[in-house]
């Protein structure tokens, strides 16, 4: 297990961002930032309904709270176990990915223009006051000059190491910009069809990040420090046109 706690911060982390369902034989590896939310909540609710079970949500915090959902941890199944079902081919194993510009984009409107618990942690880290506030070319030149500071946080952490990407043989990486068609067929695939899509931007409209104008005002050269910063995303994520890859670690067909 090891290999994979190497990717996190903790052994809670870890158990936190893998998602197993043994009833319907499936492993999802969230990824922050990726419409990690409706797809967590689709995948619990649509559990739910095949089972026969009620399972509401009321905020957004009972979609992130384990113990309010279906779907179980590594540990919880025990490490031995998850590790059998990782190698079972029946498992159906999937994640979703982003474009990296703009799901950084996204972390830091969403995660550091404002007082979370995010800006407090990396002010720490960094020994500000909790509650300084930074700029996004700041925030960015602060990553290019170190990769801890980089991965400290699952919102920004490198999504090769959030999800797992080179530990998986993946049968499915789905993207966020094709979001409705990839989980859509997710959830064709798992349950037989029916089951819709929880948006979570229609059902609790203040978790949109509003990222847009901050998008649309990069300059060339923080465009070109993303890419450094995130260089092994970029080239996950440009794998993901190659359909039909098999190999371990490689993109699955995403149709």
């Amino acid at each position: 297990m090891n290999e994979f706690l190497r990717n996190f911060n903790s052994e809670d982390e870890f158990n936190y961002s893998v998602h197993i369902s043994d009833e319907f034989r499936f492993v999802y590896f969230n990824n922050p930032k990726c419409a990690c939310t409706t797809i967590k909540a689709s995948l619990n609710l649509a559990c739910a309904a095949a089972l026969g079970r009620r399972l509401d949500y009321a905020s957004i915090a009972d979609i992130h709270e384990r113990s309010q959902n279906l779907l179980a941890t590594p540990a919880a199944i025990g490490y031995g176990r998850f590790v059998e079902i990782l190698a079972d081919a029946s498992y159906f194993k999937f994640c979703f990915i982003r474009e990296p510009i703009q799901r950084i984009v996204s972390a830091f409107a969403s995660k550091l223009s404002w007082k979370s618990e995010s800006l407090v942690a990396l002010n720490r880290w960094l020994g500000r006051r909790d509650g300084d506030p930074i700029n996004f070319a700041d925030f960015i030149r602060l990553l290019s000059s170190d990769d801890r500071l980089r991965d400290i946080d699952e919102h920004w952490r490198l999504q090769r190491s959030q999800v797992c990407f080179d530990l998986i043989d993946f049968d499915k990486v789905g993207l966020f910009e094709n979001l409705d068609a990839d989980l859509t067929a997710v959830l064709e695939r798992l349950f037989g069809g029916g089951q819709p899509i929880f948006d979570v931007r229609r059902h609790f409209s203040g978790n949109e990040s509003y990222s847009k104008n901050l998008l649309e005002t990069l300059t060339k050269d923080i465009r070109i420090q993303i890419d450094q910063i995130y260089r092994e995303d970029v080239n996950m994520y440009e794998a993901a046109g190659n359909l039909g890859t098999r190999a371990r670690g490689g993109v699955a067909s995403l149709t």
